[in-house]
C-alpha cells in the first residue's frame, strides 16, 4: 500500500529521503540532504534496500545470507549516519527494507506517478542510445559486409560483433550515466547551497538590526 503524502498538512515536518548505495554521488547527495533538512527544520531518512533475489538458495544458506546482508546494511547505514552527524545536527532515521528498491521508495511516500515519469524518461533516453548503436552496427559492420557480397565465412564474425555490441552499449551507458549523475549532483549541491546561503544572509542582517 502506497503511503499518503502529508507534505501540505498543517504541522507536517518535511522529510528528505536518501537511498543508500555504493555510487560515488551517494555521499554528496547525503551531505546536501542533511544540510538542507537542518536549514528547513526537516527530517532525514536513510533507506537501504536489500535485494531479495540474492537469497535463492537452500533454506539454511538463505538464512545465513539474509542475516549477513542485514548486518552489512546496518553497518553501512551506521557509517552514513556518522557522515550526517559530521555535517549537520540532524539525527537521521535509519530504515532497512528487503524488496525491490523502486517499490520500497514508493512505500515511503514518493508518488508513484513521479516514479513512473522518471522511468518513462529513462526509457526514452535508452531507446535513443539503442538506436545510436544500431546505426553504428549497420554503418561500420553490416553495410560493408553486404557490399562484400555477404561472404559465408564472415557470418560467425557478424554474429559475434552483434552480440558484443550489447554489453559494450550497456557498459558505456552505465559509465556515462555515473559520470553525468555525479556532475549533476555536484551542480545541484552548489546551486542549492548558494541559494540557501543567500537566503540566510538577509535574515542574519535583520537580526543584527534589531
Amino acid at each position: 500500500m502506497v503511503a499518503t503524502r502529508k507534505s501540505f498538512e498543517e504541522g507536517h515536518r518535511r522529510k528528505f529521503l536518501v537511498v543508500i548505495d555504493d555510487t560515488p554521488e551517494c555521499s554528496r547527495a547525503l551531505v546536501y540532504a542533511a544540510r538542507r533538512a537542518e536549514r528547513t527544520d526537516g527530517g532525514l531518512v536513510l533507506l537501504y534496500v536489500i535485494v531479495p533475489g540474492e537469497f535463492q538458495h537452500w533454506v539454511g544458506v538463505e538464512n545465513i545470507m539474509r542475516a549477513e546482508a542485514a548486518e552489512e546494511a546496518e553497518e553501512t547505514l551506521s557509517k552514513f549516519a556518522d557522515l550526517v552527524r559530521k555535517h549537520s545536527a540532524i539525527e537521521p532515521q535509519l530504515i532497512v527494507r528487503e524488496g525491490v528498491r523502486s517499490e520500497e521508495i514508493v512505500k515511503l511516500g514518493v508518488p508513484l506517478e513521479a516514479a513512473v515519469e522518471v522511468i518513462a524518461s529513462v526509457k526514452r533516453h535508452a531507446e535513443s542510445v539503442a538506436r545510436a548503436y544500431r546505426r553504428l552496427f549497420l554503418e561500420h559492420v553490416w553495410h560493408p559486409f553486404q557490399a562484400a557480397g555477404e561472404p559465408e565465412e564472415r557470418w560467425p564474425e557478424i554474429g559475434q560483433t552483434l552480440e558484443g555490441i550489447r554489453p559494450l552499449a550497456s557498459e558505456s551507458l552505465i559509465a556515462v550515466f555515473q559520470l553525468e549523475m555525479t556532475r549533476e549532483v555536484e551542480r545541484t549541491l552548489e546551486r542549492e547551497l548558494s541559494r540557501v546561503g543567500g537566503e540566510e544572509r538577509p535574515r542574519s542582517r535583520r537580526r543584527r538590526r534589531r
